[in-house]
């Protein structure tokens, strides 16, 4: 299919099985594999950080869901102070917007995906493109993105104002040449700029 680079996990018998594909200019490190997702780390060239990725397919036995949620809560780790992604068919759904058919979703589905977005402050950036990926399966994506804010909350600073220099930051950082989707483009200029006003703080203000 053109991916010079490959990943598989192994079927058991004729079930499961996961396959990672990408090009040879995209670098990524496996870091851990299961019957349920593909680890990954690589380089967010904006900020130069280790950027977190687990590709993941969610439990599709209905029975066993909230045992899965539960298991990835306690089993994953999640850096304090670097981007973590999930990305995959998770086979649970945010929410009844999240529906456009006729599929039955139990009440449960929903709460167990927002329990687990909840205990790693994820956030869902939104799709383009077809909203199905078949006819009752919705690629889903989720992101925590959120820098060190959660740990460390950012403030600006009203005095910053009174500096020439601030403006001079703000309009560097915001001039970052960013590819992505527009939610990307703008989390990503955002966060630049919350970067550059640290550090310009950190080494002139004090």
């Amino acid at each position: 299919m053109g991916f010079s680079c490959t990943f598989n996990v192994p079927s058991v018998g004729r079930s499961g099985g996961l396959a990672l594909a990408w090009k040879k200019e995209v670098h990524l490190n496996i870091i851990s594999s299961s019957l349920r997702g593909i680890c990954v780390t690589t380089t967010d060239i904006i900020h130069s950080k280790t950027c977190h990725i687990h590709f993941m397919y969610g439990e599709p036995n209905s029975s066993l869901r909230q045992a899965f949620w539960e298991q990835q809560c306690q089993q994953i780790n999640v850096p304090l102070d670097e981007p973590f992604f999930f990305i995959g068919d998770f086979n649970a759904l945010l929410g009844t917007e999240d529906k456009n058919d006729s599929l039955e979703v139990d009440d449960p589905d929903f709460e167990n995906l927002r329990n687990f977005c909840s205990f790693f402050n994820l956030h869902d950036p939104g799709f383009s493109g077809p909203r199905d990926s078949s006819d009752h399966c919705r690629m889903h994506i989720g992101f925590n993105y959120e820098d060190t804010c959660m740990h460390r909350p950012f403030y600006f600073m009203s005095m910053w104002i009174k500096d020439p220099t601030c403006r001079d930051i703000i309009a560097n950082s915001w001039s970052v040449n960013v590819v992505g989707s527009p939610a990307y483009k703008l989390n990503a200029k955002l966060l630049s700029t919350k970067k550059g006003l640290r550090d310009w703080n950190k080494s002139f203000i004090g």
